[in-house]
Order: C-alpha cells, then structure tokens, then sequence
C-alpha cells in the first residue's frame, strides 16, 4: 500500500513539474507571439485601408491593437512573476486557451470580413496573411497543441465559408487550405509530442543533478564529521596508550610480591576499558547510513530489560545501581540503531554517576512515547548544555574518571537519531542529575514484534 502511495506521489509530482515546464516554454516564447502578431495585423489593417470599407478595417484594426495591448500586458505580468506552482501554470493555461480563443476569432473575422474574390489583390493579401498566421502559429503553440487546434479551427472556417459562397471555381482552393490546416494540426501534435519528451528528458536530468549536489554535500558533510570524529579519537587514544605503557613499565620493575598491585591491575583495567569503548565508538562510525534504516515493532521491555543485563557489570564497577521500570508498550523504529543509541545514553549515564542511580523508563509523549536514560549524576549547567552532543563534551566530574577520554559516545547518539528520525529530548540541572528522552513512534503489539535474545533484568544491579 505504501509502495503504491509513493508511486502515485511520484507520478503526481512528475507531471506538475511537466505542467509547469510547458507553461514556462509557452511564457518564453509569449513576446513572439504578440510582437509578430501586432506587426501582422498592423501591416493588414494599413493594406486594406487602400481596398476596404475604412470604417471596418479601423474597427478590426482597433480590436487588434487592444489584443496587442492586452497580451503585451500579460507578458509583462508574467515576467515579474515566475511560474513556480502547478496552480499557476493551470492559470496561465487557461489564459493560452482564452488568448487563442480571441486570436481566432480576430482572424476570423478578418477572412469574413475582407476576403473579396472578386478583387485579386485583396483577396492575396487577405490569403496571404492568414495562411502566414495558421503557419506561424505552428511553432509557438506545440506545447499547447489544443490552442492551436482552436486558432485554426476559428481562421479556416469563415475563410472556407467564404470560398464556397464565391462558386464551385473556388472548391480546390479551399479543399487544399483545409488539407493543409489538418496537416498543420497533425504536425503540431506530433512535434507536442516530441517536446513532451525533451522537457521530461530535462526535468529528469536537472533532479538527477539536484539529487547528486544533495548527495554529494551530505557525503562530504559526513565525510568531516567522520574526519573530526576519528581525529578526536585518535587524540583521546593516545593518553591511556602511554598511560598503559607506564603501567606495564612499573609492574616489570616492581618486586614480588609487589605493594599496591591491586590497583594497579584495576587502573590497567579501567584503561583497557577505556580504550574498547572509544574502539567501538569508532566502529559505530564504520556503519553504512546512506539507505534509511528499516523500521520494526520494538518490544520496549525486552530491549531496557536485555541494556540493564548487558550493563550490569560496568554499572557495579562503578557503584551505580542500574535498573529499569517495566513497560508492556511497543514503538516503531530502527531495531539495531536504537539499541546503539540506547548502549551509548547508558554508557554515558553510568560514567557520570558516582554511586548513584540510572533508571530506564518510557513515558507518554503526547501520541507518541519517550524512552528515558535518567541518572542522579551531577547534572549539566545550562551554559555548556547545547554542547552535549559535540565531539569530546565531557562535564566536570569526569577528571578522575576511567572512562573520561571517550567524548565519541553522545555525538554518535546525535548522527544516528537523526539518520533514524529520533528526536532527543535533553533536562538537566546542576546536582538533580540528567535525562535524556527519545520520541518514537507507538504502536500496538504484533507477531512481528522485536524481540531481544538476550536476558532480561528486571532489578537493580
């Protein structure tokens, strides 16, 4: 259902941008269509002026000049605003028709009104000028081919009325001029078509150039994120690298039994787990995020329930008690990116706080839900809170932590909510602790639903 969706918004949307292109290819070419109509008719009223009623050709004469007047106008109005919306181009069709409309019958009327076969050179004149007029308009009407149909349609029937009123002497020419104007229609259309082709060919050619500039400056733009990302882990790795190298230096030359091995070995290991940390961080940054993440029913108890069990470890070796409150409600979102999105927030939360508490919980957020990582820690000043998610933010309680060289972690949180449409809520106060929300959608439990495969926990650590 949704694929057909797509597929008719595609379709809807290609052909009003086809809409608009036609409208624009008639608008570049509306100065020509006046201007040559103008001199025509001008040139016809001045010429009958010597063989017809005056009267008559300056009536005619004055009705072609408001015509010129009108369209020049309308040119002009159409310069000073662009045609941007498929509303806007069904407008200025409609004024194609109604001009069309008009020119035929102006034309019209001058083939019913000065066509006398009984005076030769007027009768060239009057021939000449409207088979110039139906030819002519051939090129300027093909991406309206019904405008055109119109035109000669008013031009060629008084005109063949007229003949055959003159005699059966008539009857060629005027058979001839009418094979020629259903030719002239034939063409149009045809060409129409062609045209057709050419502004879906551009069209085509100018989204496929827009979708490259777009992707192109989303590459380049993850490109420096990545650079700016990697450059500060390799900053931040260098510090427990030479700290390790101290350590082991000082355990070789240390007697046995050795005095204070114990810590030693727990500062080691607090260094080893900094350095896998800020490795899977690195990783994370490895994953390929150019195709939208797939979307799935999420089990919200089974994944804080598995994040409790997984972090439980960690949690204790910080003294921090880690638990979570059960929920039985379900959102929809990209399984493995919210389980990174959830494993960093935890990560973070158990970092910055020292004997405290981490609670995982969902909330109601309007029609939607919030998966909260809340943490009594000592919170974040409101003057350093927009810096949360860049690259090496780390608050202050953080100087003497195992774990304060990986400042990858919330950056990550950020480049992946925003690749999986997650939007993050941050409160904090200094001494009352952090929460960080994520909004997901809600939705009701399926067969589908993800599942977790690893261990619940329900309690504390």
């Amino acid at each position: 259902m949704t694929a057909s969706a797509d597929t008719s918004t595609t379709s809807r949307l290609a052909s009003d941008a086809l809409t608009i292109a036609r409208a624009r290819w008639l608008l570049d070419r509306l100065h020509v269509i006046y201007l040559g109509g103008g001199a025509t008719a001008a040139g016809l009223t001045v010429g009958l002026m010597f063989m017809a009623p005056s009267l008559t050709v300056l009536a005619w004469g004055g009705v072609a000049l408001a015509y010129f007047l009108a369209c020049r106008r309308l040119n002009a109005a159409a310069r000073s605003a662009a045609i941007q919306t498929v509303q806007h181009a069904n407008r200025w069709h409609r004024y194609a028709v109604a001009a069309s409309v008009f020119q035929g019958l102006k034309w019209g009327a001058a083939a019913w009104l000065f066509l006398d076969l009984a005076h030769f050179a007027q009768a060239l004149l009057v021939l000449g000028v409207l088979v110039s007029v139906v030819a002519g308009s051939m090129l300027l009407l093909t991406s309206h081919p019904r405008c055109y149909a119109v035109l000669s349609a008013l031009v060629m029937l008084p005109l063949l009325v007229r003949l055959l009123e003159a005699g059966s002497d008539h009857l060629a020419l005027g058979l001839l001029l009418l094979g020629s104007a259903a030719v002239g229609v034939y063409l149009v259309f045809d060409t129409h078509d062609s045209l057709v082709e050419r502004l879906q060919d551009d069209l085509e050619h100018r989204q496929l150039a827009k979708n490259l500039e777009r992707a192109l400056a989303r590459a380049q733009a993850q490109c420096r994120q990545r650079d700016a990302l990697l450059a500060h882990a390799a900053h931040d790795l260098r510090a427990p690298v030479v700290a390790l190298e101290l350590l082991a230096e000082d355990l070789l030359r240390s007697p046995r039994p050795a005095i204070g091995l114990d810590h030693k070995h727990r500062h080691l290991r607090d260094e080893l787990h900094g350095i896998s940390l800020m490795l899977d961080s690195m990783l994370d940054l490895e994953d390929d995020t150019a195709s939208p993440p797939l979307r799935e029913c999420v089990d919200l108890d089974r994944l804080l329930g598995a994040t409790v069990a997984r972090f439980n470890p960690l949690a204790r070796m910080h003294n921090v008690r880690l638990q979570h409150l059960p929920s039985a409600r379900h959102a929809m979102a990209p399984p493995a990116a919210l389980r990174r999105i959830l494993d960093n927030l935890v990560t973070n939360a158990i970092r910055h706080t020292r004997g405290g508490r981490v609670v995982l919980a969902v909330r109601r957020h309007g029609t939607r839900l919030r998966l909260e990582v809340r943490d009594s820690g000592a919170g974040i000043s409101p003057d350093v809170r927009h810096q949360v998610f860049q690259h090496r933010t780390m608050g202050d309680d953080q100087a003497s932590s195992p774990m304060r060289r990986s400042g990858l972690g919330l950056a990550i949180v950020e480049q992946l909510a925003a690749h999986a449409d997650i939007d993050l809520i941050l409160r904090s106060a200094p001494g009352r602790g952090t929460v960080v929300g994520l909004v997901l959608p809600k939705v009701a439990p399926s067969s589908s639903t993800t599942l977790s495969s690893e261990p619940e926990a329900h309690g504390s650590a």
